[in-house]
């Protein structure tokens, strides 16, 4: 006899049972419900859910339900599937919902009649298609959306520091030097100290930093390549957040001030943009310049799925005053203490 799964649900809980070789096993019968408490505001889930053993074969993309895991900085709910590359997945971030879509499921009967797979989390059932919606306001924090190779995550982020994985991306270095200032001053140089500073600061409140560059020089000389390399130091990390640091530069002397820029072509673009005006008031209130707003810009750095992504464009290097600013021996301190608290400040409100 073949082997299968059988999965039972009813509103507010699910009962898993495996026919292995004609014997039934029941594995679990648990509730779950989104609450939060103490100052953490993290996502409780209690039973843990047991899934169906691992050597269990399975023909098709079966939903086989929901995991939890903690760390110190985040809890992470699973949408777990046995064979994802077969179907087609879809994560909607809006203002009030959180909508993944998971099409081509062969055992989507078993749910027909299933509204709701926990408190807050519904699911429709059109097809071969699940969809899971949560409403935003019951998470009360901030969070990430990312898919692992047969599961579809929902990252709960604790308010405070501690546990956060964050890479660092001074821009240019090596041969390229990034813009240059009216007296030589190179942007690959600066990025490159106020990043290192940061990196201290965070390090001190608990964070797991990774920069994609530690010297003046840059790992990948190919431009396009090295792009790519940047992401992938995040992926390595898996990051909780990505953030780049850059001068802007100008043929016109005058342009002046501060920009933020993001990507609104990935699926946690709502939070980038978030994170990106965050920064971009810090700054701003920090050095007192041009506030030029926040921007989408399809540009490679940002293109990182599972995690938030942001780049800083910190003055015009290009502009006399600014880069004289630029130059003050207190400058990367100033820059590196208004990242710090804007990231701070992201995580906490």
């Amino acid at each position: 006899m073949g082997k299968k799964i059988i999965i039972v649900s009813t509103k507010n809980s699910i009962r898993f049972m495996a026919t292995v070789f004609g014997t039934v096993l029941v594995l679990t019968i648990l509730t779950l419900s989104i609450n939060y408490y103490n100052d953490t505001k993290t996502l409780k889930v209690h039973p843990e859910l047991n899934l169906p053993p691992a050597n269990l074969q399975l023909v098709g993309n079966h939903f086989l339900g929901l995991r939890t895991s903690q760390t110190d900085g985040e809890r992470i709910l699973s949408f777990e599937f046995s064979d994802l590359e077969a179907a087609d997945v879809y994560m909607q971030d809006s203002d009030q919902y959180i909508q993944i879509s998971v099409s081509k499921v062969d055992n989507i009967e078993e749910y027909q009649e299933t509204k709701y797979l926990m408190n807050n989390l519904q699911l429709q059932v059109t097809g071969d298609t699940m969809l899971f919606t949560i409403n935003k306001k019951e998470l009360n924090g901030r969070y990430l959306l990312a898919q692992r190779e047969n599961s579809v995550q929902i990252k709960l982020l604790s308010k405070d520091l501690q546990g956060k994985r964050i890479t660092l991306d001074p821009g240019h270095g090596g041969i390229d030097s990034g813009a240059i200032g009216p007296t030589g001053l190179m942007e690959k140089d600066v990025v490159l100290a106020i990043s290192l500073r940061l990196k201290e600061l965070l390090e001190e409140a608990g964070v797991e930093v990774a920069m994609t560059r530690y010297t003046e020089d840059r790992t990948i000389p190919d431009y396009r390549e090295d792009q790519l390399y940047r992401i992938q130091v995040a992926r390595d990390l898996d990051a909780h957040m990505f953030v780049s640091i850059h001068n802007n530069g100008s043929t016109a002397k005058n342009a002046h001030g501060l920009e933020v820029l993001y990507h609104d072509g990935t699926v946690n673009r709502y939070q980038s943009k978030e994170l990106a005006q965050v920064v971009q008031n810090h700054l701003v209130q920090e050095f007192q310049r041009r506030d030029r707003g926040v921007l989408n810009r399809r540009i490679v750095q940002l293109t990182g799925e599972s995690f938030t992504s942001v780049l800083a464009e910190i003055l015009f290097i290009t502009n006399p005053e600014e880069e004289k600013m630029l130059r003050a021996d207190d400058f990367a301190d100033r820059a590196a203490q208004s990242l710090f608290l804007a990231i701070k400040a992201y995580f906490e409100n």
